[in-house]
């Protein structure tokens, strides 16, 4: 019996990263419930795109309990004094300066899991037979045709409008009712983006495309080849997407920072609830052990 992997593409890891985040879209037991069953969720969802043989079986579940393992030891206790650093900040004025400084720690961590896979995961990529490669080279083409269809043909503006039906509904279930200036406010942030997918599409291509020249190399060291791939998810970014990306991370700035200066006192103790509900189960996981 074959048992299917998913692959290990940036768009991938990243759905597995957020999961190893604790989302904070998910309720607080939620949060708990899946993180806890992620050693057997992580190979179900992660599927259709490989075909795992019976001998890299026990190599794939190492890597993925080591991963796990040192998420929870080191991790979850950074993003816990993380949360507790908003809840404090919460009670003064928000600047816009500090929450640049807060989306440079935010994308640190997600760096620091994207670096942790790469180490731990491209043995097991770079050994993969001429048949595992085609079958993953092929079905990558798939997914990045179904991303091109679904999330670029739609156009700017109607990317642009779920964009922001998403956020008011998020901002919603945290905040309870919006008032209308603040509503007002997702209107200009989301007008002043830059769209984004588009970049996000040719990077995907590339990435593709780098990983099909190294499984063609027959001298190369792919699992170290593999492994950088991951030390830097921005290295196949055009310099266009990068200046949009900063472009999009002030705007997003500002808006934070004018929505959270808005919020009134049922609005904020709400807020402060829910990221001590984070805090407390971040803190939870962190103490158990798999």
């Amino acid at each position: 019996m074959k048992r299917r992997l998913h692959n290990f593409s940036v768009t991938r890891i990243k759905w597995l990263a957020a999961l190893l985040l604790a989302s904070v879209v998910l309720a607080g037991c939620s949060t708990r419930f899946v993180y806890n069953q992620l050693d057997w969720l992580a190979p179900w969802y992660l599927e259709d795109y490989v075909t795992i043989e019976n001998y890299q079986q026990d190599e794939f579940s190492a890597s993925l309990d080591s991963v796990l393992d040192w998420h929870r030891a080191t991790q979850l206790p950074l993003y816990a004094s993380f949360l507790a650093t908003l809840t404090t900040e919460l009670q003064m004025p928000v600047s816009k300066e500090r929450v640049a400084e807060h989306f440079l720690q935010l994308d640190d961590f997600i760096e620091t899991v994207f670096t942790r896979f790469g180490r731990d995961f491209s043995p097991l990529m770079a050994q993969m037979n001429a048949e595992q490669q085609a079958e993953l080279l092929e079905n990558l083409t798939d997914k990045n045709l179904e991303y091109y269809e679904d999330k670029v043909l739609i156009g700017e503006a109607k990317s642009k409008e779920k964009s922001k039906e998403r956020l008011h509904d998020f901002l919603e279930d945290w905040l309870d009712d919006l008032t209308p200036s603040q509503t007002q406010m997702i209107e200009q942030w989301s007008a002043d983006l830059d769209w984004l997918t588009p970049g996000f599409y040719q990077n995907r291509q590339a990435w593709q495309a780098h990983l099909k020249t190294i499984f063609a190399d027959q001298n190369a060291n792919k699992s170290q080849q593999i492994e950088a791939m991951f030390k830097d998810r921005r290295q196949f970014w055009s310099d266009e997407l990068k200046q949009q990306f900063a472009h999009n991370q002030q705007v997003t700035a500002g808006f934070i920072v004018q929505l959270v200066n808005s919020l009134d006192s049922k609005q904020k103790q709400l807020l402060v609830k829910n990221l001590k509900q984070y805090e407390a189960d971040f803190r939870l996981l962190a103490s158990q052990s798999n």
